[in-house]
């Protein structure tokens, strides 16, 4: 498992070797590596649950999950643009945005869309019609 991340960490080199290629090889790297995760976290969740119920804890609630998240890649500033330029024409809409900045890793998983309407009200500037009694 350390040998195949560490292929996988590498840069490559060969300039030869079209995206394609690099992607296919990539994608078999990853596959195994991704069966090797599943494996362990079955042995975990397997030991874990039998260590609940040693304490007394229902086993059903108890699992272990890995990140798989291999190979982080975070969304370019030229990508953003592209995407808040869809956004903004219309061509795609807030929910889909918001997923492709989740995806892009600029947003974090763990916010909703609704969580993130509910920040962007409560940061707005205050605009609209002035008082006239000030």
């Amino acid at each position: 498992m350390a040998a195949q991340g560490a292929r996988m960490l590498e840069q490559e080199t060969r300039m030869a070797e079209t995206a394609e290629a690099q992607t296919i090889k990539r994608g078999g790297e990853m596959s195994v590596l991704g069966s090797i995760a599943a494996s362990a976290e079955i042995s975990l969740t397997k030991a874990l649950r039998v260590m609940a119920e040693w304490i007394g804890v229902d086993p059903d609630g108890v699992s272990m999950v890995l990140n798989k998240d291999y190979l982080p890649s975070p969304i370019d500033a030229q990508m953003f643009a592209q995407w808040t330029n869809s956004y903004l024409s219309g061509a795609i809409s807030y929910e889909t945005y918001f997923e492709g900045l989740i995806r892009g890793e600029l947003v974090s998983e763990d916010l909703t869309v609704e969580d993130e309407r509910d920040r962007m009200e409560s940061d707005a500037p205050a605009l609209g019609a002035i008082d006239d009694n000030q």
